[in-house]
């Protein structure tokens, strides 16, 4: 049996195409995704595909999580991402799954398309952002973000929107901080609807959170299990204990924390990415499942994601005032101090026993720098906040443009097609802007006066808020990680008693 000759993702991939006159067919998977495998399965074991494949494309295989920042430029909506490439790195045309037949078609489409291409230096500007000087960032824009949750809640179900029905961990984190300081209780019903009724993508006998559910009933779910969708949702449960003192949702973060520990943990530190979805195996009993063997899980450990973890289990160690669960942060991020964390390059995107480094996104150094900030709050180590400030230090020195904003990653000019564009996220933003609030507000506590630094650090927090004033609405329920940004903003110019 034929196998298609699949090539990693590199300048030699590209090359080989320009040189044969070929399109590239990339395929962007998750070691997780059903989908994914089913197109294995079936279109890339089709022999005549394989041999259509082999013969007339450059085949490049991507995996999605070790590899974001080609996810980001070329994903078609979902996984697998089936794309079509110029050898200039210019995309011809895409779809998610595509079955052996239609495949065929659409291959023979995209050579006559290719054969008649005019091929040029794809040329793409960074992204950019204009700044308002004149906004005000106040209440309002807090106010105007929830209006926007609302409208978009579920009030039935929970969660928002209609089906798909995917979890939004930071609406229900703003929802909850916005009923403590305002008492409006339509943001209480919120949180207690969706977490009421998302148990229905909890595993209720091993724990953890599937990624969503295929209902809008959240009765179905689709049922690979991500760290960092669990990180999310168990800090939701985990504040929804806190304030509505409901055992029952305690219970689902503690079981979920355990997941995370007998699953995803490593035993150096650290946590595995995901656990593969297996509709024979999730629907079984727990005895039904020994024998059935679990689903397979990718060892990788990808900053970002661990820090997300990290920084769950110190907020499981504030509000359960278990050790083990700080002590676990702790052994975690001192892990990924020793394996992933270097003074030039910063973090590195993942670890693997291969050793095989991949220079960090903006999301593995902001999500880092904020688990470092909680570990260091809970612990009063200082190493932990030299370590964020030096971090911090090192971002605004490689991901920073003129505006003070933030690119997704480090520039590269030998980067190939796409990946020579740099986006700006509202995202990971909005966890640098937080990141810098905090660390102004802890180097205030330490030196008791309001130095420069600390105003620096709040200038370009300011200056990113201000950058995404007009684009936040945007983003509609997805615009809340910029709604928790400004709010710890506004918090910040109370406690330190100045404005920038």
């Amino acid at each position: 049996m034929k196998k298609i000759n699949w090539n990693e993702w590199s300048k030699e991939a590209f090359e080989k195409a320009s040189k044969e006159k070929k399109p590239i067919l990339l395929d962007i998977h998750g070691v997780w995704c059903h989908w994914c495998h089913v197109m294995e399965h079936t279109s890339y074991s089709d022999q005549e595909v394989v041999e259509i494949i082999n013969k007339d494309f450059i085949p490049v295989k991507v995996d999605t999580d070790k590899r974001p920042d080609i996810n980001k430029r070329y994903n078609q909506g979902g996984w697998p991402s089936t794309v079509f490439l110029a050898p200039n790195g210019q995309i011809i045309t895409g779809a998610t799954y595509i079955p052996p037949d239609s495949l065929k078609d659409m291959m023979f489409k995209v050579i006559d398309a290719f054969n008649e291409m005019k091929l040029s230096e794809v040329t793409l500007e960074d992204k950019k952002l204009k700044i308002d000087t004149g906004v005000k960032l106040d209440n309002r824009i807090i106010e105007k973000i929830m209006e926007n949750i609302l409208d978009n809640f579920d009030f039935d179900y929970g969660g928002f929107g209609i089906q798909p029905k995917f979890p939004m961990p930071d609406a229900i984190n703003l929802a909850l901080r916005q009923y403590n300081k305002t008492k409006n209780k339509d943001f209480l019903i919120i949180a207690r609807i969706t977490l009421g009724n998302m148990k229905g993508i909890f595993d209720n006998i091993e724990g953890g959170f599937y990624r969503y559910s295929v209902t809008r009933q959240w009765n179905e779910p689709h049922y690979e299990k991500m760290l960092e969708t669990n990180a999310g949702i168990i800090q939701n449960y985990l504040q929804g204990y806190e304030i509505m003192k409901k055992d029952e949702y305690k219970d689902i973060a503690i079981k979920s924390l355990d997941y995370i520990k007998n699953n995803l943990l490593n035993e150096e530190g650290g946590f595995y990415g995901s656990q593969d979805a297996d509709e024979e195996y999730y629907p079984k009993s727990l005895e039904e499942r020994k024998k059935h063997g679990k689903p397979f899980i990718d060892k990788n450990i990808y900053t970002d994601f661990s820090s997300m973890m990290i920084s769950t289990y110190i907020q499981a160690y504030r509000i359960l005032k278990d050790n083990f669960y700080k002590n676990l942060a702790i052994k975690s991020i001192k892990f990924l101090l020793d394996k992933n964390y270097d003074k030039k390059f910063g973090m590195f995107h993942f670890f693997d026993e291969k050793r095989k480094f991949l220079p960090g996104m903006l999301a593995d150094n902001a999500y880092f720098i904020k688990a470092l900030i909680d570990v260091f709050e809970i612990t009063k180590d200082k190493t932990y906040m030299d370590t964020a400030e030096k971090l911090n230090k090192f971002v605004i020195d490689n991901f920073m443009d003129e505006d003070k904003c933030f690119f997704d990653k480090a520039s590269n000019v030998d980067d190939i097609g796409f990946l020579r564009f740099r986006d700006k996220s509202i995202m990971e933003n909005s966890i640098m802007a937080i990141n810098l609030i905090k660390i102004s507000k802890l180097i205030n506590n330490k030196n008791k006066s309001n130095n420069e630094e600390n105003k620096e650090s709040l200038k370009i927090a300011e200056n990113i808020l201000k950058a995404f004033y007009s684009e936040y609405e945007k983003y509609s329920v997805h615009g809340a990680i910029y709604g928790l940004a400004v709010e710890e903003y506004l918090n910040a110019q109370s406690h330190l008693g100045y404005l920038v």
